[in-house]
């Protein structure tokens, strides 16, 4: 399911619609959470995915990068991101994020 969010993202990315972009992104990471947390979306919140992440052995740092982008994302949605990251750099970090998670939890 993340994986074709991201898909979408990617096809938003190239089209210049970057709100879209921001938009899927952060629905594909929140959607990741809550297929491999076994949480229901309704009650997934930050909190909770980090609480669930570090049960499951994910280090601190990667949920604090998995929170990071998840906020960023959320603010690069209503808000013009002059000087921040590049979505296309943002592109890229999420998918390493939910790729180092995935391991980590298999680890």
């Amino acid at each position: 399911m993340a994986r074709k969010r991201l898909e979408l993202a990617n096809k938003f990315l190239k089209s210049g619609d970057l709100k879209s972009f921001y938009d899927e992104t952060g629905k594909a990471i929140w959607g990741y959470l809550s297929a491999k947390l076994k949480i229901p979306f309704a009650a997934l919140t930050k909190e909770t995915a980090a609480e669930n992440l570090k049960m499951k052995q994910v280090s601190e740092s990667t949920t604090n990068d998995l929170i990071a982008l998840l906020d960023y994302c959320e603010y690069a949605r209503f808000a013009r991101m002059d000087g921040g990251k590049s979505p296309d750099q943002i592109y890229s970090e999420v998918i390493a994020l939910l790729t180092k998670v995935e391991n980590e939890i298999k680890a």
